[in-house]
Protein backbone atom coordinates (compact mmCIF):
# COMPACT_ATOMS: atom_id res chain seq x y z
CA UNK A 1 0.00 0.00 0.00
CA UNK A 2 1.45 3.53 -0.96
CA UNK A 3 1.55 6.37 1.51
CA UNK A 4 -1.59 7.91 -0.24
CA UNK A 5 -3.81 4.79 0.60
CA UNK A 6 -3.70 3.28 -2.68
CA UNK A 7 -2.64 -0.75 -3.71
CA UNK A 8 -0.79 -0.79 -6.25
CA UNK A 9 -0.43 -5.21 -6.70
CA UNK A 10 2.58 -7.07 -8.57
CA UNK A 11 1.68 -10.31 -10.20
CA UNK A 12 4.36 -12.40 -11.10
CA UNK A 13 4.62 -15.86 -12.22
CA UNK A 14 7.29 -18.73 -12.96
CA UNK A 15 7.64 -20.50 -16.14
CA UNK A 16 4.81 -21.45 -18.46
CA UNK A 17 1.58 -22.96 -15.84
CA UNK A 18 -0.89 -22.43 -18.73
CA UNK A 19 -0.59 -22.68 -22.49
CA UNK A 20 -3.44 -20.32 -23.42
CA UNK A 21 -4.51 -16.35 -23.54
CA UNK A 22 -6.37 -15.59 -20.55
CA UNK A 23 -7.03 -12.68 -18.09
CA UNK A 24 -6.98 -12.62 -14.27
CA UNK A 25 -9.81 -10.81 -12.19
CA UNK A 26 -7.88 -10.49 -9.28
CA UNK A 27 -10.12 -9.71 -5.77
CA UNK A 28 -9.07 -8.42 -2.36
CA UNK A 29 -10.07 -9.77 0.85
CA UNK A 30 -9.91 -6.31 3.26
CA UNK A 31 -11.32 -6.24 7.00
CA UNK A 32 -11.94 -2.94 7.72
CA UNK A 33 -12.89 -2.40 11.57
CA UNK A 34 -12.27 1.02 11.29
CA UNK A 35 -11.83 3.06 14.51
CA UNK A 36 -11.18 -0.20 16.80
CA UNK A 37 -14.80 -1.13 16.60
CA UNK A 38 -17.38 -3.36 14.53
CA UNK A 39 -19.60 -0.39 14.04
CA UNK A 40 -18.97 -0.41 10.74
CA UNK A 41 -21.46 0.58 7.67
CA UNK A 42 -20.97 0.18 4.41
CA UNK A 43 -22.41 2.26 1.28
CA UNK A 44 -22.22 2.37 -2.63
CA UNK A 45 -22.87 4.72 -5.23
CA UNK A 46 -25.59 3.83 -7.59
CA UNK A 47 -24.73 6.60 -10.59
CA UNK A 48 -27.78 5.54 -12.61
CA UNK A 49 -29.68 6.81 -9.71
CA UNK A 50 -31.47 9.35 -8.62
CA UNK A 51 -32.81 8.03 -5.23
CA UNK A 52 -31.98 9.39 -2.26
CA UNK A 53 -32.45 7.19 0.72
CA UNK A 54 -31.34 10.05 3.01
CA UNK A 55 -27.64 9.53 2.07
CA UNK A 56 -27.71 11.39 -1.09
CA UNK A 57 -28.57 11.09 -4.27
CA UNK A 58 -27.41 7.37 -5.96
CA UNK A 59 -26.27 6.39 -2.19
CA UNK A 60 -27.20 3.43 -0.94
CA UNK A 61 -26.44 1.96 2.13
CA UNK A 62 -26.13 -2.21 2.56
CA UNK A 63 -28.73 -3.32 5.21
CA UNK A 64 -27.87 -7.55 4.78
CA UNK A 65 -24.68 -9.10 4.26
CA UNK A 66 -24.63 -9.65 0.46
CA UNK A 67 -22.28 -10.26 -2.16
CA UNK A 68 -22.68 -7.64 -5.06
CA UNK A 69 -21.32 -6.76 -8.54
CA UNK A 70 -19.71 -3.77 -9.76
CA UNK A 71 -22.06 -2.94 -13.28
CA UNK A 72 -20.67 -4.26 -16.40
CA UNK A 73 -20.25 -1.17 -17.95
CA UNK A 74 -17.22 0.89 -17.13
CA UNK A 75 -18.31 4.45 -17.57
CA UNK A 76 -20.88 3.71 -14.53
CA UNK A 77 -18.14 1.99 -12.06
CA UNK A 78 -18.80 1.31 -8.26
CA UNK A 79 -17.51 3.37 -5.41
CA UNK A 80 -17.81 2.10 -1.92
CA UNK A 81 -17.53 3.93 1.07
CA UNK A 82 -17.04 2.27 4.69
CA UNK A 83 -17.87 4.26 7.83
CA UNK A 84 -17.46 3.65 11.30
CA UNK A 85 -20.30 4.59 12.76
CA UNK A 86 -19.23 6.05 16.25
CA UNK A 87 -16.36 8.04 15.16
CA UNK A 88 -16.88 9.14 11.63
CA UNK A 89 -13.38 7.81 10.33
CA UNK A 90 -14.21 6.07 6.35
CA UNK A 91 -12.09 4.58 3.50
CA UNK A 92 -13.32 5.10 0.54
CA UNK A 93 -13.01 2.36 -2.20
CA UNK A 94 -12.62 3.48 -5.57
CA UNK A 95 -11.71 0.86 -8.70
CA UNK A 96 -9.41 1.97 -10.79
CA UNK A 97 -9.73 2.51 -14.60
CA UNK A 98 -8.32 -1.21 -15.48
CA UNK A 99 -9.98 -3.48 -12.85
CA UNK A 100 -11.52 -6.32 -14.55
CA UNK A 101 -15.09 -7.82 -14.22
CA UNK A 102 -15.83 -10.88 -12.30
CA UNK A 103 -16.56 -14.18 -14.20
CA UNK A 104 -16.21 -18.19 -13.60
CA UNK A 105 -13.65 -17.93 -10.92
CA UNK A 106 -15.45 -15.31 -8.68
CA UNK A 107 -18.68 -13.99 -9.48
CA UNK A 108 -18.91 -11.04 -6.96
CA UNK A 109 -16.30 -8.09 -6.84
CA UNK A 110 -17.47 -7.57 -2.80
CA UNK A 111 -18.84 -9.38 -0.21
CA UNK A 112 -20.19 -7.42 2.86
CA UNK A 113 -20.74 -9.02 6.27
CA UNK A 114 -20.96 -7.90 9.59
CA UNK A 115 -23.75 -4.69 8.76
CA UNK A 116 -24.48 -2.22 11.88
CA UNK A 117 -28.31 -1.99 11.32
Amino acid sequence: MSEDGRLYPSVQSWNLSCNTDHNHHAYWRMDFDIGGSDQDQVFFLDRNSSKDDGWGPGWQKYLTEEDDKKPQDHSQDRVWFVRDYPTGQSVWIIPGPFDGQSGKFSGRDVSISKLLP
